[in-house]
């Protein structure tokens, strides 16, 4: 193996009917040796792998009623992954399908039920429509990458956060909307053979628009392991003791 010291890094992506064309360049300082790499991320993988906005995907959905689905590791189906396009993911709640997002800039986790993620395209991307169950629970500071790291000592977490924490419960309604900070979160996480279950408590303010007769809501999700695989990879380290598991009680 031969350790270079490489300098002066370039980078250029170019973008051709939705695949980027990606060239990382460097210089060894040493001996003069230019280094390169080039790849493609094609347009498929950019929507299902980073949940990009590629405009040569969009494409007509069929709007039919998408049945949930629970597997587990014995039965992957990765083409049965609910993802869709601008960091779109669909998880499985009491109420049907949640819709579970992240963005960009900032680390906000934002967990909303749905009544129906409406079809999928000839491509199997899921449609942006949504139907909403109100509240919308904005829980900012979060992220999957931070519920991965709970996940470091064991297969389930147990997180409280108090005193007005960044959590946020919104509802719109007609032009203008209600969104309230909560009073308190806990955040329950276990992940399995059937993927990685999540149980949001919030506690609200006694008489608050969400909380008019007291007692905490309660939001959950099963995000199934299609979907972790595909759009958050840092749970796949977990697969090998699942899959060692699952061998063993075969056997």
């Amino acid at each position: 193996m031969v350790e270079l010291s490489l300098t002066r890094w370039q980078m250029a992506i170019r973008e051709d009917d939705g695949d980027l064309a990606v060239q990382i360049a460097a210089e060894d300082d040493v001996g003069g040796l230019a280094v390169t790499a080039d790849f493609i991320l094609d347009a498929i993988t950019r929507v299902a792998c980073f949940g990009a906005l590629v405009e040569t995907l969009i494409q007509p959905f069929v709007y039919r009623e998408t049945p949930a689905f629970c597997t587990t590791l014995d039965g992957l189906l990765l083409e049965n992954a609910m993802l869709g396009m601008v960091d779109r993911a669909y998880g499985v709640g009491r109420e049907g399908w949640v819709s579970v997002g992240e963005s960009r800039w900032d680390p906000v986790l934002v967990i909303t039920p749905v009544v129906l993620p409406g079809g999928r395209n000839d491509l199997g991307f899921v449609s942006s429509f949504e139907n909403h169950i109100w509240p919308r629970l904005w829980v900012h500071g979060l992220s999957m990458a931070a519920i991965a790291g709970y996940l470091s000592y064991g297969w389930s977490f147990h997180q409280v956060w108090s005193g007005r924490p960044g959590v946020k419960l919104e509802e719109r309604e007609y032009k203008y909307g209600v969104s309230e900070l909560a009073e308190a979160l806990t955040l329950d996480g276990n992940l399995s053979k059937a993927g990685l279950s999540l149980t949001f408590t919030v506690e609200t303010k006694v008489g608050s628009h969400w909380r008019p007769k007291g007692g905490p809501l309660v939001r959950d999700c099963l995000l199934p392991w299609e979907l972790l695989i595909l759009r958050f990879p840092e749970f796949t380290s977990h697969l090998p003791h699942f899959r060692k598991q699952g061998e063993a009680g075969a056997s």
